[in-house]
């Protein structure tokens, strides 16, 4: 009886003894060289993911030629818009912010392209003090001291001789017949004095002043 328990017992080590060795004689069959390599392939290091790159910040200098060339591209637009509406003269509430707007524009222009710039304030001073002497407003002295100025200063970075008498002609002109409709103010003589001879030197014709107030 006991011996049956014991075969019984024993019937299922049997089974497992044999898929054992069934197990051990098929794994025989891998070649030393194969498990080598199965083995370094599972134990090799996993190569870590590749860090993100970050986005480079600007450089400075990329930071402000890109900040110049957006606020080169407001001034000109918003400096032609003001000159076409001739909005703002000595007085009115945006006048300063307007002037402050021109240094900024004229400081950025390149050295070379100021005279362009310096063309248009001229022809916006001419415009205020034409506005401020036919609403019988007393212009501030230093409109017409800019005026002399600007004739010299536009003519000194090459800009086209027979475009750029043409427009100093122009307004010689206007500033000819401000000067017979208010002959008290002294700084459209000197102004004109000043044209005459920035327009004789570009080859023009001076025009002979008015006479001085008796």
């Amino acid at each position: 009886m006991k011996d049956q328990r014991d075969n019984q017992t024993a019937e299922p080590f049997a089974d497992l003894s044999a898929f054992l060795t069934d197990t051990l004689a098929e794994g025989a069959k891998v070649s030393p060289a194969a498990r080598r390599r199965i083995w370094q392939q599972a134990t090799a290091p996993k190569p870590s993911p590749a860090p993100r790159r970050r986005r480079r910040p600007l450089s400075r200098w990329a930071y402000a030629f890109t900040t110049i060339t957006i606020v080169l591209g407001f001034l000109g637009g918003y400096v032609g818009t003001v000159l076409a509406s001739g909005a703002n003269i000595p007085g009115d509430p945006l006048y300063e912010l307007e002037r402050q707007v021109e240094e900024v524009w004229l400081t950025l222009t390149p050295s070379d392209q100021r005279s362009e710039v310096q063309l248009v304030l001229l022809e916006r001073r001419i415009y205020e003090a034409k506005a401020l002497l036919q609403a019988n407003r007393e212009a501030p002295p230093g409109i017409f001291q800019e005026i002399d100025l600007l004739f010299v200063a536009v003519t000194e970075d090459g800009l086209d001789e027979a475009m750029l008498l043409s427009r100093l002609t122009d307004y010689r002109e206007i500033l000819y017949t401000l000067k017979e409709q208010h002959p008290a103010v002294w700084g459209l003589r000197d102004a004109l004095q000043t044209a005459n001879t920035v327009i004789e030197s570009l080859g023009g014709t001076p025009t002979p002043l008015p006479d001085p107030p008796e």
